[in-house]
């Protein structure tokens, strides 16, 4: 028969954590210490495969194809049963790409044929590794974490409401830089990358991650509608978004201006028109069941001035690899914006009726900027989350302002109801 191997390049492997306390994969852990002799070569290891030449000559990297043995290196997209889009080991059991590829393999479908699509679980427990696996436990020190912690009802009724509750923590992130038709981004991906690794860290099972390619405006709206259709009382999920953002007069009146994230195919004839509009988002939040909690972090520049918002450039960059995360709307995106507003089911002002809790990277009528491979804004946020525990919203907000120093450029904003300023912020 033929072999498949579905397994990470070696660059997720590094990012791939086991637990806080060993920041590479758990295969790199079997590889260094848990094998009766040291550095043990393992099947799922990049440098394993390729540094041991009677593996490197079946598979193929030595040269000479082989058409009987195959690895399928994640990320990837390169035909019907080869793709993946897994960064993390715990990844590959609930990855639609990697368990189509494998069904198409087993029924002989690899050149075309329908077969029935994957949809995520709609509920899971913890892996062995992931740190929500862990209030589960009996030992009584252990079973006191975040899991057993007070939550908010952020998301439904007129009132905050507390309680105990033993939910999943799950997290959406996006990282974009390779835009098709608009000016590309440097640091985005990176930043989808630290706040996958942070938040991970502080017990969240990473539910999905896009960037680039896999970052289109169907994708994520149908990656996100999955996701908050996993909530369950006492859930907290978080999305996080890193790109491009733009804005438009809006049509339906209910808001001055209608924010939309730029997904990769923004500005083509792609579905949707590759936009991501405030109304879309908050008709896929409506769907959220009571008592799940829902924070957004963005990292882009999804507002603007009245004259941002009709084509006027944005100012200079502060120097030599200072990046924008705006773009002009131009007459393609803006026909695109006017088909997903009229779709939308209903328009909900992001600044009136936010459900859940956003820190954004910037004021309305500020800029978003990225340096240094990161966005200003994640860099801070994630170095602030390291002593975040107890915080409220406000005051992880007030820190990251802090942290901006006195001469910033842009200053980070927190979209939420009253009521909810001064909940717990429940990340870390």
């Amino acid at each position: 028969g033929k072999l498949h191997v579905f397994t990470m390049k070696k660059v997720h492997e590094l990012n791939d954590t086991t637990t806080p306390l060993y920041r590479k994969s758990l295969l790199y852990l079997i590889h260094h210490g848990l094998e009766s002799e040291r550095a043990t070569e393992i099947l799922g290891l990049e440098e394993s495969l390729r540094r041991d030449a009677e593996t490197a000559k079946l598979f193929g990297l030595s040269g000479t194809p082989n058409k009987n043995a195959e690895v399928v290196w994640s990320k990837s997209d390169t035909g019907d049963c080869s793709r993946s889009s897994a960064t993390r080991h715990s990844d590959f059991d609930n990855n639609g790409p990697t368990l189509e590829s494998v069904c198409r393999i087993i029924a002989g479908k690899c050149n075309g044929g329908d077969i029935v699509g994957y949809e995520p679980r709609q509920a899971r427990g913890g892996d062995l590794w992931s740190l929500d696996s862990f209030g589960t436990m009996s030992t009584p020190a252990i079973a006191q974490t975040d899991d057993a912690a007070p939550f908010v009802t952020a998301v439904s009724g007129s009132a905050v409401s507390m309680g105990l509750a033993r939910g999943k923590r799950r997290a959406l992130c996006i990282g974009i830089d390779k835009y098709q038709a608009i000016t590309p981004l440097g640091g985005c991906v990176n930043d989808k990358n630290n706040w996958s690794r942070a938040l991970y860290e502080a017990g969240f099972e990473i539910f999905a991650d896009l960037e680039n390619q896999d970052a289109t405006a169907e994708r994520i709206t149908k990656t996100l509608r999955d996701f908050v259709a996993t909530g369950r009382p006492g859930d907290h999920l978080v999305l996080q978004f890193a790109g491009h953002g733009t804005r438009f007069r809006d049509t339906s009146g209910d808001e001055m201006f209608d924010s939309c994230f730029c997904a990769v195919d923004c500005d083509t004839d792609s579905a949707l028109g590759g936009l991501v509009i405030d109304d879309t988002i908050y008709d896929i939040l409506g769907g959220l069941q009571p008592e799940v909690r829902f924070t957004l972090f963005t990292d882009c520049c999804h507002s603007g001035t009245v004259a941002r918002a009709i084509n006027a450039p944005p100012p200079p960059p502060p120097g030599a690899g200072w990046r924008a995360r705006y773009v002009a709307p131009t007459p393609r995106m803006s026909t695109a914006y006017q088909v997903a507003s009229a779709a939308s089911a209903r328009n909900v002002a992001l600044d009136a009726q936010v459900r859940g809790v956003l820190f954004a990277a910037c004021q309305d009528e500020e800029l978003a900027w990225e340096s240094g491979g990161s966005g200003n804004f994640t860099r801070i946020a994630v170095r602030e989350l390291a002593s975040a525990q107890g915080l409220s919203n406000r005051q992880f907000h007030d820190r990251v302002i802090k942290a901006f120093g006195n001469d910033r450029r842009q200053t980070p904003n927190l979209y939420c109801r009253p009521e909810d300023l001064d909940a717990p912020f429940g990340i870390v």
